[in-house]
């Protein structure tokens, strides 16, 4: 797992998110060239994780792509969403705006 950030499991549908592998995917909010990292700047992505009947083996692997350095996630079973929030302050030259995002998924049980 490359720099894991945060995780939702709910005994079968598990998530994660951490970075992207360098070279892939292409993702639009990127900076140029493609390497998962550029300065402080993170290609973050979600992870499906797949646990074997037995619990001895993890699968991971690329589900999506999620706001630059993105970290922590959170599911709300109700609504079937899961909610991550990102810590990208943005610069200080005006390039990039320095909200912070909370994108919820339509995602219900993980199931995505």
């Amino acid at each position: 797992m490359w720099a894991l950030q945060g995780g939702v499991f709910t005994g079968g549908n598990d998530i994660v998110v951490g970075l992207c592998p360098d070279g892939a995917p292409p993702v639009s909010y990127m900076l140029s060239g493609t390497a998962n990292i550029y300065g402080d700047y993170r290609k973050s992505c979600l992870h499906r994780v797949t646990v074997s009947a037995d619990r001895a083996t993890l699968d991971v692997h690329y589900l999506t792509t999620a706001p630059g350095n993105a970290q922590n996630v959170a599911y709300w079973p109700a609504s079937g969403e899961p909610w991550l929030v990102n810590e990208f302050r943005g610069d200080y030259d005006g390039v990039y705006g320095s909200d912070r995002l909370v994108p919820a998924l339509s995602c219900p049980d993980l199931t995505c």
